[in-house]
């Protein structure tokens, strides 16, 4: 048995189709925004420990 949806809805729910995967983007664009950032925060440090452990011989200063 199949339901027939009148045509009325039928741009109702092509607007509510887009708006949920309009918040389903946010959701993926935003997990991923903050996975970067806790993985450069987590990087900073072992760049900026490693920065530091380098030394920079004398003759590259003029």
């Amino acid at each position: 048995m199949k339901i027939k949806i009148p045509k009325f809805f039928h741009p109702i729910l092509g607007v509510l189709t887009a708006l949920i995967l309009f918040f389903i983007g946010i959701l993926v664009l935003s997990t991923v925004f903050m996975a970067a950032v806790e993985a450069f925060d987590c990087a900073k440090d072992f760049t900026v420990d490693l920065l530091e452990n380098i030394t920079i011989p004398e003759w590259l200063y003029p």
